[in-house]
């Protein structure tokens, strides 16, 4: 039946394409080769960006965008260290509860960092909007963005582009997510770049989430049940 239906929509484009007009073909196999270079430059990035840069001087808020522990791991680290005077993990749960399983390796964790709690969030787009209004209302200058290497270029650009004109300053933490030769974590998230600038287009026009949108939430839910038959 499938072979069928392969056939039966093959032949279909091919008859299509060959109706349409060459100027038409053209303008198509341009711009598919427009994206094409898009795609290649955006990999170029994605690939420079898997890198941690140097964390500059102290910083205000250790923004933990979660995902994987490793991350949370890697954020209690930094303010063991004395990077900064407070941290955030972009989800509903409190950060205190969040951080306390990593503190027992810390023993001389300093008392003086505390902890913020963020508020719902279903997405990165949605964790840079929560952390980006814990910055607001805190009065944050400096903030060290947290994340897996295949996520920090996403999550950087949306936070950055969400505080443009504010003055405030963002630094990336790469911490080492996935497995060695899982480029699909990167395919994934050059195409996750697109969708999330998307969810920002939207909610700049209308000042709403995307993600309240009903379709999207069965979307969601839908991709959270498939994912546990993996």
């Amino acid at each position: 039946m499938y072979n069928i239906i392969h056939t039966v929509a093959s032949n279909n484009w091919t008859m299509f394409w060959r109706c349409v007009k060459p100027t038409v073909k053209r303008v198509v196999k341009y711009l598919m080769l427009v994206l094409i270079v898009i795609q290649a430059a955006q990999s170029m990035v994605f690939s420079r960006n898997a890198a941690n840069g140097a964390i500059g001087p102290q910083a205000d808020l250790i923004a933990i965008f979660p995902g994987e522990p490793e991350r949370i791991a890697a954020g209690v680290r930094l303010a063991a260290e004395g990077r900064a005077a407070k941290m955030l993990v972009a989800c509903r749960e409190p950060t205190a509860n969040l951080v306390r399983p990593y503190l027992k390796q810390f023993p001389d964790f300093p008392d003086g960092v505390g902890f913020v709690t963020a508020g719902l969030s279903r997405g990165t787009f949605e964790d840079a909007m929560v952390t980006r209004q814990r910055i607001r209302e805190f009065g944050f200058r400096r903030v060290i963005l947290v994340t897996s290497d295949y996520h920090i270029l996403r999550s950087s650009v949306l936070l950055k582009l969400l505080l443009a004109g504010s003055g405030v300053e963002v630094q990336q933490f790469a911490v080492a997510g996935g497995k060695p030769g899982e480029y699909w974590l990167v395919l994934r998230e050059m195409v996750k770049l697109w969708t999330s600038l998307g969810e920002l287009g939207y909610y700049s026009v209308t000042g709403k989430l995307l993600g309240d949108w009903p379709l999207v939430q069965r979307a969601r839910t839908w991709r959270s049940h498939a994912d546990r038959f993996r």
